[in-house]
């Protein structure tokens, strides 16, 4: 089965309560993190939000419009993955083949 690049567009706003699960749940995914992408869009947190995803490989970008729309179409334009997935940060994925299921 091909592996296609996935990218993931989360946007954050004091989101340190959930963040955590959220990317435990899309890096314990059976799925090569070689091919994961997450972007990380931060509407300038005042509490823990960046410094717990920068525990993970993903790419944080910044908006500060507070508005969560304008947030993913800020991740959206910089994905490079042949598929985009929005997530919000109190999302936890459901089993370690989610992505392999979507991708089907």
């Amino acid at each position: 089965m091909k592996n296609p690049k996935v990218s993931f567009v989360i946007p954050t706003y004091n989101e340190e309560k959930n963040i955590g699960k959220c990317l435990n749940s899309l890096f314990s995914q059976n799925y090569p993190q070689k091919n994961l992408e997450v972007i990380i869009v931060d509407d300038k947190s005042t509490d823990r939000t960046v410094e717990i995803a920068r525990e993970f490989p993903v790419k944080i970008l910044y908006s500060g419009r507070r508005h969560a729309e304008i947030s993913k179409m800020i991740g959206f334009k910089k994905a490079t993955g042949e598929y985009t997935v929005y997530l919000d940060a109190d999302i936890e994925l459901r089993g370690r083949n989610w992505i392999k299921k979507m991708l089907k």
